[in-house]
């Protein structure tokens, strides 16, 4: 990642593997003038729904998405906030109920703002 060029295009990506895609599908639907890609493990096969593109899991694809978006939604793992860190990407994180490492990530990205 380190000699890609950064753009902005509009849409967001969202990765919330706890979250399930038809729950995603419901949220995300409240916001219909905003294109959001869902990335999630149930998902095999890609397809639209309005303004949700669902993506099955792929690390090419993701990463292609991830440079040229204009946000990332997702839990508080490490790594992927720590990409968005390093690729300015805004970010709005849910951490994972119990888990204590991402309560700890999701105080931490605070102290950031």
């Amino acid at each position: 990642m380190r000699k890609i060029k950064l753009t902005e295009e509009d849409f967001y990506i969202c990765y919330l593997s706890s979250i399930s895609p038809d729950e995603q599908i419901k949220f995300f639907n409240l916001f219909p003038n905003q294109v959001f890609y869902i990335f999630h493990p149930d998902i095999k096969e890609a397809s639209d729904f309005e303004n949700i593109k669902l993506r099955p899991i792929d690390k090419v694809k993701f990463t292609e998405k991830l440079i040229r978006c204009k946000g990332v939604i997702c839990h508080t793992g490490f790594q992927l906030t720590s990409e968005c860190l390093y690729l300015g990407k805004k970010m709005m994180v849910l951490p994972i109920k119990n888990q204590i490492e991402q309560i700890y990530n999701t105080k931490t990205l605070a102290k950031f703002g």
